[in-house]
Parts: C-alpha cells; sequence; structure tokens
C-alpha cells in the first residue's frame, strides 16, 4: 500500500466520524475522549490501514468494558520531538493478563470467547512492518490497558517543506481536548 504524508490530527478525526454514529449502540455508557496536540508534525502515512488500526484499539477497549459502568476510552496524541508522534489508546477496564500481554502480537492469541486473535497481529503489522513504527502495550495506573503507537515523523506544514525527521526541536504547546461521546 501507498504510504503519503498524512497529518495526525485528520486520521483522528476519520476515527472519531467513523465511530461516532456506531458508539450509542456499541458502548452502553462509555465515554470516549480524544486529546490531539495542536500543530502535530505529520506522518508517512496510509490513512486507511492506520484509521484501521486504530479503530481496532478502540474496539478493544470497548469489548474490554463491556457491562461496565463508567468506562472510559481516551486517545491522545503528541509529538515525542525528533522522536516521532505518539498515540496512546487507553482505557480503564480490566487491563491484559500478564502472561497473554507479551505474546498479545501474536496471530491467534486472543482473551476474547469467539476471538480469532487476528485484530492485534494485523495492526502490529500495520504500525511496524508497513509505517516502519512501534507498537507496545502496558498496563494502566489504577486499572486498564495502554496501547501506545509511536510513528516516525515526516512533515509539518509550519516547516516550510522540511523533513521533521531530521531530529529537528518541536516546542511541546498546549493540548486541545475533545469530548467525542459520553
Amino acid at each position: 500500500p501507498a504510504l503519503e504524508p498524512v497529518p495526525v490530527d485528520g486520521v483522528l478525526d476519520e476515527l472519531e466520524r467513523y465511530l461516532r454514529p456506531r458508539l450509542p449502540r456499541l458502548t452502553g455508557g462509555v465515554s470516549l475522549r480524544i486529546r490531539v496536540q495542536p500543530d502535530l508534525p505529520w506522518v508517512r502515512a496510509n490513512r486507511v490501514l492506520l484509521v484501521w488500526a486504530l479503530e481496532n484499539l478502540v474496539k478493544n477497549s470497548l469489548d474490554a468494558l463491556a457491562g461496565r459502568r463508567g468506562g472510559r476510552i481516551r486517545v491522545v496524541a503528541r509529538s515525542t520531538g525528533p522522536e516521532g508522534v505518539r498515540i496512546q489508546v487507553s482505557d480503564n477496564g480490566p487491563g491484559i493478563v500478564h502472561g497473554v500481554r507479551e505474546k498479545l502480537f501474536r496471530t491467534g492469541v486472543t482473551t476474547k470467547v469467539g476471538g480469532w486473535g487476528v485484530g492485534l497481529s494485523l495492526t502490529r503489522r500495520i504500525i511496524e512492518d508497513l509505517h516502519d513504527g512501534r507498537i507496545r502495550t502496558r498496563q494502566r495506573k489504577g486499572g486498564g490497558a495502554i496501547f501506545e503507537i509511536v510513528l516516525p515523523t515526516e512533515w509539518h506544514p509550519s516547516a516550510g517543506g522540511e523533513n521533521l525527521a531530521d531530529g529537528a526541536a518541536m516546542a511541546e504547546r498546549e493540548d486541545r481536548s475533545r469530548v467525542f461521546m459520553k
């Protein structure tokens, strides 16, 4: 699949547009909040596959929160400076069993009844093999899981066409917060 410079906030807007009409029937009271650092650098990506990978992570969080009151899912995107852009998808669900966490991205590994174990393995292939990024998971303090994606920086609109992957520093600006669903 072809890769091109893509604005991360545009990817998250597209994710939100896809999820918004589906959340009421999928969630049962789960809130989704997306926070995007202003003026994020762009990444080299296949937009459709990147949105799908993020959608898969959010849907996994929804599954983990099924039947729980007060469920929260957060998607946060911010610059890591010269390293790239970090996108975290976190929830306050039960978390990931320690013995499963190390092999969670392998094909066939699932914690879902009736699951096939292909979603996270495809997500990892999309992020790491296609986009030259990294994905990892860890427990969230206070319960839940965090999936963290780091994608290399490609370009930034205010850089006048300069490639930011060369280590140019970016000043982190105050986040703007958008609540999409409660």
